[in-house]
């Protein structure tokens, strides 16, 4: 478990005329993502209910906490509503095996959702590396990734 809260300070950015912010993950996100999580489709075109359910409890058991298995960060537009999440955790044992070395403190990154209207504007790369500097601000050394 990390032991510190969500506390990264939020970076604001301009892209495309447009100022936009990465911070934290809050309560509110959560249900603001929803549109953006129902974008999440098999390639016949089933929205995946049950998958997405299990990641916004993810991502509300996550938030207040001192003690979280995972951390998220949100993108929001210029309104201030969430229209990215990417989300961050201490490696699951089978990944493990993935660490440069068993000693290297690793996160494994599990979610990065943004959307539709804001892809192909290299804002997921904006979100991730929002993720790696927070998580190296807590301990870690490398990032898995996992998709």
């Amino acid at each position: 478990m990390v032991d510190t809260l969500n506390t990264h300070k939020p970076k604001a950015i301009e892209n495309h005329g447009e100022s936009l912010t990465l911070t934290p993950l809050e309560y509110l996100d959560v249900a603001n993502l929803h549109h953006v999580l129902r974008q999440w489709v098999r390639s016949d075109g089933v929205v995946l209910y049950r998958e997405i359910g299990t990641i916004r409890q993810e991502m509300l058991g996550s938030l207040g906490r001192v003690r979280s298995e995972r951390r998220y960060y949100a993108l929001r537009d210029s309104k201030g509503v969430a229209i990215g999440v990417c989300g961050f955790k201490k490696p699951a044992d089978d990944m493990e095996q993935y660490k440069s070395t068993p000693e290297t403190e690793a996160f494994e990154m599990v979610n990065v959702f943004l959307d539709d209207d804001y892809r192909g504007r290299v804002l997921g790369r904006e979100l991730m590396e929002y993720g790696f500097d927070s998580s190296r601000e807590i301990g870690a050394q490398e990032i898995i990734w996992n998709s």
